[in-house]
Formats: C-alpha cells, structure tokens, sequence
C-alpha cells in the first residue's frame, strides 16, 4: 500500500456538511478544505449538481498534515517504548533510584508550577549569615569586633573593629551566630492577616529565636504539633500592610553541633518552607527566592530595624577606673570562628 493511501482511505470517510461558501468536517481534528465541495475518495461534485471535479491538490494537503500528526504520535510511541525497554533493563537498585528521582523531581516542580500559574500575592527572599562578636588580644592591645558574614560563601560582608588597652575596657562576651534572613514582602494593594510561614533547616535548633524590623511585628516557634524528627518552626505575623517589606532574622547560637556542620563536615545549607498560609488565600506552596546577602542588609538597615539588630551594632565598652585590677581576657572559654574571606565587594554577597 502506497504511503498516500492510508491516508485517502481516511478521507473517504470524512463527513461534510454544505454550508453557503464552506463546509464542515464532522468528528474530525484537521481543518476544512479550501474548496466548498464534499469530499468522496477521488473528488468532489459542485452543490449545483454539476460535473465531478477532481480535487487532488486539496486531498494532497490534508493528507500531509495527517501524515504529519501520524508521524509525530508515531515517534512519540517510539521514544516511549524505547524507554520503557531501557527501564526494564536496569537492575532493581537502578529502578528504585530512578523512581525516587523522578517523584522527588515531580514534588519538586509542583510547586514551581503552581506559582506560575497562581502567583502568591506574598514574596518571600532568603540568605544566610553567621555574626561573631568577640576580642582577639595581641600584645598589649586588645582587639574587639564583631563581624557579619555570608554564611554560604564565608566571605566577609561587614566587620568593625576597634583597639583598646589591654586588661582595661570590659567588652560584651565573646559569642557567634547563625543567621536566617527573610526578606518578606505584600505585592498586593490589600492588608493580610494571620500570615504563617512554616519552615525547616538543619541551621534551626531549640535555642533558635526571632526577630524583626521595627515595622512589622512577627513572633517564631517550634510546632508542638509536628510529628517527624524534622520539626517545624512557625513564623507567624498577625497583619503585613499592602505594598509593605520587613525583614526577618532568625538566629541560632552557634554550639559545637552547628560548628561541626558548618566548618568540618561543610554541610549543605538548606531551607524548606512547605506552605504558607493566610486569612486571604488560605493554604499556598510559597517558591522562596535567593538573594544577595548584601541587598538584605542594606535593606534592613533602611527600614531601621529594632534594638536587637547586628546590621546598626555599635561598638559598646566599658573601661576600668585606675584603681581597679586588670581584667582576665584569657580565661573568657570561645573558640573563634575560622577566618573570613576577603572578597570584593560585588560578590560578596553571591550565593
């Protein structure tokens, strides 16, 4: 059988209805001919019962596009089949890995796809930092800073410092963090309330606590609800204002677990939000962006954050009278953190 007649053989059996100047194919995917004639096998007649017309050029275009959707359905069940023999051909510990890559992958887009098609009326921006506040003595002098650090790439972003006398200025204690920054903002003209953002990180421990820039008011605590080992820890804001930002830290003391995770096992730093809610749109899978350390920081110092902010820290000491004895620095038991690196400044804040 000729390629053509498979195809010939299918419009022969096309439906056509006369309509004045045009027709139309019943049950069928492909478009009208561009003549206004019904179709038989090998051609077609005149509505006014005139001679039989042949009308090849418009059976041979047809033709094509149902050869053409054939062939794409017909390499589609190839590219399948082939497949499917490549699947069955991997070992048992192969197929269990190839499954649970393909349903992390599918967990994983849901979301994304979601976003896209309903975008969530609240952004969410996220970066990581550790913070150290201690003194390093040298000499005679006793050196206190207290520096901010992007976390993922150990680079330093702010660092002051300043020399005092050694043994006679009393300095806060020496100790560092883990910082979780949220750059939280309403892109929608309307007021939400009751904002809930659950999240979850290997970087969130029992001694975790929160805070916030002066405008908005947010509190943070572990779910007592969770089950699994991986517990969640709820940020909750009672009301964000339309078109309104704030940022969010949460911060972790840094103890010998976290300090083994970060600078010996090099763990990778992570976050999982799986949903936020709110009185306006209820329960939403949230698509978290990564941002510049830097554009946070310089957005939290804009909008003047609260008393508990490393972002406007000030250098606070107090020095001893003359009469009093010198202070024991070297008894103080912290370990400082490895040394920053120095990067330049546009990429600092870099993921």
């Amino acid at each position: 059988m000729s390629e053509r007649a498979p195809c010939c053989f299918l419009v022969s059996h096309l439906q056509c209805s006369f309509l004045r100047g045009s027709h139309v194919f019943h049950d069928s995917p492909f478009p009208p001919l561009p003549c206004a004639k019904a179709v038989s096998r090998s051609g077609v007649w005149h509505r006014d019962g005139s001679d039989f017309e042949p009308c090849t050029d418009s059976i041979d275009s047809l033709c094509e596009a149902i050869g053409e959707r054939l062939d794409l359905k017909e390499r589609g069940m190839t590219l399948l089949k082939e497949w499917w023999r490549w699947f069955g051909r991997q070992s048992p510990l192969n197929k269990i890995i190839i499954v649970g890559f393909s349903a992390s992958l599918v967990l994983f887009l849901i979301p994304l796809v979601v976003s896209w098609f309903m975008p969530t009326p609240i952004h969410v921006g996220v970066a990581f930092y550790t913070y150290e506040r201690a003194f390093v003595l040298e000499g005679n002098t006793k050196a206190y800073f207290y520096e901010n650090r992007n976390l993922v790439s150990d680079c330093s972003l702010r660092r002051i410092e300043q020399t005092l006398p050694k043994g006679r200025a009393k300095t806060p204690d020496p100790q560092s963090w883990v910082l979780i920054k949220f750059l939280v903002e309403n892109v929608t003209d309307q007021r939400i309330t009751n904002l809930r953002i659950d999240i979850k990180s290997p970087l969130l421990l029992p001694t975790t606590t929160l805070f916030a820039t002066s405008n908005l008011e947010a509190t943070g605590a572990w779910d007592a609800t969770a089950k699994d080992a991986s517990r969640v820890y709820v940020i909750s804001i009672p009301t964000i204002e339309p078109m309104n930002s704030a940022v969010i830290s949460v911060k972790t003391p840094i103890d010998e677990t976290l300090r083994q995770l970060i600078y010996m096992d090099r763990g990778r730093v992570t976050i999982q939000v799986p949903y936020l809610s709110a009185d306006q749109f209820g329960t939403f899978p949230l698509k978290i962006s990564r941002l510049n350390a830097m554009k946070i920081l310089n957005r939290e110092s804009v909008l003047r954050a609260g008393d508990e902010t490393f972002a406007n820290e000030k250098i606070e000491f107090t020095m001893l009278r003359p009469d009093e004895p010198d202070l024991k620095d070297e008894a103080v038991p912290y370990q400082l953190l490895s040394k920053a690196h120095v990067c330049p400044e546009g990429t600092a804040g870099d993921w």
